[in-house]
């Protein structure tokens, strides 16, 4: 029998808080490098690397100046301003970066986009022959401000229930042409070990997986239940799985 999300949440605050400041910075580090792996090619190409030695330093270069920047977020007494989310989306990125889309033909070409900044035009993603639309252009300013009013103000849910749906409201506004997901993993995470959570280390992995699952598509059709239970799944506890 499937447990409640209010037994799942009251295992996951006694199981996976801590204020050990080493434990903390663990978590995070392991989320920023493993997540960053994926970019190690891009980054050897951008500064002509070749040497593996080389290729590793800039590397971690690169992981330890996200790390520095994303613990200063996490130390902070005030909430995550959308300035800041923006510039940790710049130091993931150089100031233009290819992203890949497929308007306006229907077909996968790539294309030169600004770090940092709101995106300026439709954006689509193809979900095998599904074309899924994200959020019109137009509207993303607004948007974003309504979802941290929403994340900073909103006191009745628990807060992995909030942090789950701010997640979700986040991904469908798709606000930058590309890297939406790698900056967004990042900022849950913060918040996350800013209100004391200890992330798995495969937590990336984790939220990919609900991604491609379809999991985030079946909440933006207002069925929330699968991404919540699957968000709370990811916290590995004693008892989370029966």
């Amino acid at each position: 029998m499937q447990k409640k999300y209010w037994e799942l949440m009251e295992i996951i605050d006694t199981q996976r808080k801590s204020d050990n400041e080493q434990v903390k910075k663990r978590s995070l580090f392991i989320l920023i490098e493993n997540r960053m792996y994926k970019y190690a090619f891009r980054l050897a190409e951008e500064h002509k690397l070749k040497k593996e030695e080389d290729i590793k330093s800039m590397f971690y270069a690169v992981v330890q100046d996200i790390f520095e920047y994303s613990w200063g977020l996490v130390e902070q007494k005030w909430d995550i301003t959308q300035e800041e989310i923006n510039i940790l989306h710049v130091k993931l990125f150089p100031k233009w970066l290819w992203g890949t889309t497929i308007w306006p033909k229907w077909e996968k070409f790539k294309k030169l986009y600004p770090a940092g900044e709101y995106r300026k035009e439709r954006d689509f993603k193809k979900y095998w022959d599904e074309i899924y639309n994200y959020l019109d252009y137009n509207l993303i300013s607004e948007s974003i401000q309504n979802i941290n009013q929403f994340f900073n103000t909103e006191n009745n849910l628990h807060f992995l229930i909030k942090i789950t749906l701010y997640l979700e409201y986040s991904w469908f506004a798709h606000p930058y042409y590309n890297g939406n997901g790698t900056v967004y993993l990042f900022v849950i995470s913060i918040l996350l070990i800013k209100h004391g959570y200890i992330l798995p280390d495969n937590f990336g992995e984790g939220i990919q997986k609900l991604v491609n699952d379809g999991i985030f598509r079946e909440a933006d059709q207002w069925n929330h239940e699968p991404l919540i239970r699957g968000f709370l799944e990811l916290f590995p506890c004693e008892s989370t799985k029966n």
